[in-house]
């Protein structure tokens, strides 16, 4: 199949990659019966993106109106390269910083506290950022790929109460709270701007774009309740049980 060999070929011929430089430090101390570990990380994020764009141009229209008599091999190949083989470029980067910091405090020598503030991301998956881009000039659309997406991201809260008993056993109980931002979703309904910095070196200013983008916030609150003890009581090998 020419058409579909051709095409696959282009449109498979895209390439990403993702620069992550990051460092942290941390520290922990001990006052008394409370343990205190802290740390930050901060992560550089840069992406550069190729990809397929698939268009007809008015030229190529036009061209394809004027033929004549039945399209061979060789013109079906012709339009095929024609619609698929224009590359786009493009790049786009950002920083996370996540902070985080646990507090354990000793009740008793068997009742432990925790308390803890920590931060996490879940980065776009390449899918969202390969710029495989569809151009439509009748209908004045495009669905494009998002080269500065950002990650999903989490500030998570917990407090927790610990209980430890002979001979091997714990009860627990917890309490969190995650704040969740940036949910990645496609967005339909923007237009092209003008100028050279519009996104698409200038062209298709006025048509409407659909893309994914980063928005809206969810919150989760909930409990943790855990129990976990081992049968040590059990006569030979049933004593390894647990619940």
């Amino acid at each position: 199949n020419v058409a579909n060999t051709a095409r696959d070929e282009l449109r498979f011929d895209g390439r990403i990659t993702e620069d992550v430089t990051a460092g942290y430090v941390m520290g922990n101390v001990r006052v008394g019966r409370l343990d205190v570990l802290a740390g930050i990380r901060v992560e550089d994020t840069e992406v550069s993106s190729r990809g397929v764009r698939q268009e007809i141009t008015p030229a190529e229209k036009a061209r394809r109106a004027a033929w004549v008599g039945t399209v061979t091999q060789e013109e079906l190949r012709r339009r095929t390269v024609a619609e698929w083989s224009n590359l786009r470029f493009d790049k786009g980067d950002y920083r996370n910083v996540l902070p985080s910091v646990h507090f354990k405090y000793s009740l008793f020598a068997n009742v432990i506290t925790r308390l803890s503030y920590s931060t996490g991301l879940g980065r776009p998956n390449f899918s969202n950022l390969l710029l495989t881009t569809a151009v439509n000039n009748e209908n004045l659309t495009i669905v494009a790929a998002n080269p500065d997406l950002r990650p999903q991201t989490v500030d998570n809260f917990d407090f927790a109460v610990e209980y430890y008993f002979e001979p091997a056993g714990y009860l627990s109980f917890g309490l969190f709270r995650k704040e969740i931002k940036d949910f990645i979703f496609s967005s339909r309904g923007e237009s092209v701007g003008a100028g050279p910095n519009n996104g698409f070196d200038g062209q298709y200013e006025g048509y409407i774009v659909t893309m994914d983008a980063n928005g809206g916030y969810a919150n989760l609150n909930g409990f943790e309740l855990s129990y976990n003890q081992r049968f040590t009581f059990l006569p030979g090998i049933w004593k390894g049980l647990g619940f």
